[in-house]
């Protein structure tokens, strides 16, 4: 009896042992499976990341440069866009700088080819710039009083659902940001210190509701946010120029 239960607990020990040696080793193939197919998709979504972020960035190599050092302004801009300086047409800044701008030396009018063909199409003519910039004088005024001033008199106007704004430092400018959200249309507006008293408006309308002339009413809109990343590398590249 003593020997058959000797043997029969052998027996056990041996079961035991297989069975506890196939557990672990699932477990094992459980566990680098996973961790496998982790890295897998850990690879997969760097992979994606980086694609996504080689297809936003925008290369300024080939760009063209804009210099007036007449009035201190240098910028680039891709080669497929069209820079065109205008006759002096009066001072144009937007809200409360209208009123402090005393003199306007430069008006450019910035497009893509693109836009300006699609535009020429679709309405016949060119209707205005994708960008316009205006370099404006305004005595005794400080970008600082110039960014508050501006901000108050849009935020005042009916009909805004929001003003976005900021201010930034870059090259060796200092400027500030102000998006104007309506629900006809959003406008890009910086504005630049190129020297004491002398300041870079810069204007781009990023989507904009049109009315049909036939009936007068809305019959599409128009989404040139696919300009907004351009528009900001111009204002990134500007710097101010010696004379």
């Amino acid at each position: 009896m003593r020997s058959s239960q000797k043997g029969f607990s052998v027996v056990e020990a041996l079961l035991l042992l297989l069975a506890t040696g196939i557990i672990a080793g699932t477990g094992w193939y459980v566990w680098n499976s996973s961790d496998e197919a982790s890295k897998t998709l850990d690879t997969a979504a760097s992979q994606k990341l980086a694609t996504g972020i080689k297809k936003t960035t925008i290369s300024t190599s080939d760009w063209q440069v804009y210099e007036n050092k007449a009035v201190g302004l240098t910028y680039k801009y891709p080669r497929d866009w069209v820079n065109k300086e205008n006759s002096i047409r009066g001072c144009s800044p937007l809200g409360a700088i209208t009123f402090k701008a005393s003199n306007c030396p430069l008006d450019i009018d910035l497009s893509s080819q693109s836009y300006i063909d699609y535009q020429t199409k679709k309405y016949g003519n060119l209707a205005g710039p994708l960008v316009n910039l205006q370099v404006f004088s305004a005595s005794s005024q400080r970008l600082d009083n110039l960014y508050s001033e501006l901000k108050s008199s849009n935020a005042s106007q009916a009909g805004f659902k929001s003003i976005p704004s900021t201010t930034f430092t870059n090259n060796n400018t200092r400027g500030f940001y102000i998006n104007q959200v309506t629900d006809s249309y959003s406008d890009n507006y910086y504005v630049i210190e190129l020297a004491e008293d002398t300041f870079l408006y810069i204007v781009n309308r990023e989507s904009d509701k049109h009315y049909s002339p036939d009936n007068g009413k809305q019959d599409d809109q128009n989404d040139y946010s696919q300009y907004t990343k351009t528009l900001e590398q111009i204002v990134k590249s500007i710097q101010k120029s010696s004379s």
